[in-house]
């Protein structure tokens, strides 16, 4: 330990800098529970501490990049190299290049009890709350509600505020967002959520098509992911977010 701590000293800091392996960048946005800036802006979330622990694993180095405007812009434009969690949609690939899965998200809708919705073509002309700066949460939105209007909110408890106030009749989330949020009481009504048939999602990590060494890292990132799920050391994250990784 001496001699390898001796050894270290000898290297000077223009071959230290050589060796270190350049950052990539990988961004984030406001997408509660998984991502989302912290109180000092900051990235935080199952997601985040998740990818932050495989690079570790695989020794690449992460430089975290706050990008409003999700993955598809962020991506495309090379802001940044890598994205943490995102939907595996056929249209995707034509631009970005995607990682085998490492999480499935369902979807489901969520309604006042009196209404006696039976599924979205019971929805028709009433308003559906969502979050419709997500892109996944956007295109299902369209795809099972073409002909409601839709509500445009920000975190899944504005969905589920906006369903409790009468604002929307119905409200569009992920299952695993109605695990992650701590429940606020409805006072006004008693609401239901129901699974959305066929409105799954498979997500992977994402990285620009056009760069060699990002989607090379995108796959070495979920393989740690996989390493971690067979060895139980996802149990931590999902303790600290109750998450269901």
């Amino acid at each position: 330990m001496v001699g390898q701590l001796l050894l270290l000293s000898l290297v000077s800091p223009v071959a230290a800098q050589i060796v270190a392996p350049t950052p990539l960048r990988i961004g984030f946005q406001y997408s509660p529970p998984n991502q989302f800036p912290d109180a000092a802006g900051q990235p935080a979330g199952p997601a985040v501490d998740l990818l932050r622990a495989a690079a570790a694993r695989v020794g690449i180095r992460l430089q975290w990049v706050l990008a409003p405007e999700g993955p598809e812009k962020a991506l495309v434009s090379a802001q940044v190299d890598l994205w943490p969690v995102i939907a595996d949609l056929p249209e995707r690939r034509k631009f970005l290049y995607i990682s085998a899965p490492w999480s499935r998200m369902a979807y489901g809708s969520i309604t006042p009890r009196a209404l006696h919705i039976r599924g979205p073509a019971d929805l028709a002309a009433k308003t559906v709350a969502a979050n419709l700066q997500i892109n996944s949460d956007s295109r299902m939105a369209r795809k099972f509600f073409p002909d409601s209007p839709l509500l445009e909110v920000r975190t899944p408890l504005d969905v589920v505020g906006a369903v409790c106030s009468g604002a929307a009749e119905a409200g569009l989330l992920s299952l695993s967002a109605i695990i992650f949020s701590p429940q606020a009481p409805c006072a006004q009504r008693e609401l239901r959520v129901q699974a959305l048939d066929g409105a799954n999602l498979w997500f992977g990590v994402g990285a620009r098509k056009d760069s060699r060494a990002a989607r090379a890292a995108a796959d070495r990132l979920r393989s740690a992911i996989g390493d971690m799920a067979e060895e139980g050391t996802l149990a931590n994250i999902d303790f600290r977010w109750n998450s269901r990784y």
